[in-house]
This record gives C-alpha cells, structure tokens and sequence, in this order.
C-alpha cells in the first residue's frame, strides 16, 4: 500500500468509518508492505504486514479471510495499464468495492463483482448500508468466470492478433 495505490483515501476512509470500526461493526486491513506513511499513527486499520513484505501463502490467507476487497486507486490510475492486484480478487472469487477508473470501467462493464463508485465517501456510504442490511452474501460465480476467460492470456493474444491483423502489421 503506497500513494500510488490510495493510502491515503484508506486513511480518510477509516475516518469516515471511525463509529462502525470503534463498534466492531467493521474491519479495515491493509494486507502487504505499506510504503509513504507513519502506520502507527492510524491505528484504525489493522496493518497485516507492515513495513515488511509477507509470503504470497498468507497474503492470501488474508485476502481469503475478507468479504469485499477495497481498491482505491486514483481515477487517473491504469490508464495504459492493468491493475494485477484485480487478478487476487477475481483468483479468490472475492468481490471489490472500487473507486471508478477506465480500468475497472472496462474489467466490469458486463460482469459486476461488487461496487464502483466516484469517491470515498460513496465507499463510505456503501459500506454503512451493507452494514445497515446484511444480505446473504451475493453469488458472483457466473461473473468470476467470465472475467477469469476476459483476462485470459488465450484470449487476450486472440484480441492482440485480431487488432494486428486490422491494421496490417501481421
């Protein structure tokens, strides 16, 4: 967790969640090595990592342990490229609550796994009303699939081929 991946949008979000978090009503973690910041002055969100790297094995533990992962990226983020972090979500078959970039526009325009919203303090509201009305937890199978095979490399270098054929480089 850094800058460039939202740090402080988290922090801010801890804030607008500070009663919910002091009630146990929700958790908020950052799972891996945390750059850019003093974490020990925010101690609302639980640091599984810290200032160091974890093993791939329980970084995964963790994310296994969420109901919904945060991405909090700037809209600006991924313009020319993909966001890797998206693979654990759609690998763990768990479903996200995200800031709206091109990106994560593009990954779930037919296939939603979760929440897109504009800023955080629709992250905020979000998770207040999930609070508000727990449902059972929301089946997000079909749409996992689909973007497990949209993200393929198979079908992406079927895409690639297609696009170089259209333009006459191969």
């Amino acid at each position: 967790m850094n800058r460039a991946k939202g740090i402080e949008k988290l922090i801010e979000l801890s804030n607008l969640l500070s009663e919910e978090i002091k009630k146990d009503k929700v958790e908020i973690m950052s799972i891996g090595k945390v750059t850019d910041i003093d974490i020990n002055k925010y101690k609302q969100i639980n640091w599984i990592g810290g200032y160091k790297s974890i093993p791939r094995n329980i970084f995964e533990n963790y994310i296994e342990s969420l109901d919904y992962i945060l991405y909090l990226y700037p809209s600006t983020s991924y313009k020319l490229t993909a966001s890797g972090a998206i693979l654990d979500a759609i690998k763990l078959k768990k479903p996200i609550i995200c800031l709206a970039n091109d990106y994560f526009k593009y990954i779930m325009q037919n296939d939603i796994i979760g929440y897109m919203v504009n800023d955080i303090h629709e992250i905020a509201e979000t998770v207040k009303q999930l609070i508000r009305t727990p449902q059972e937890k929301k089946d997000y199978t079909p749409q996992f699939q689909e973007l497990s095979k949209k993200i393929s490399i198979s079908h992406n270098t079927d895409l690639l081929k297609k696009e170089l054929l259209i333009h006459q480089i191969i």
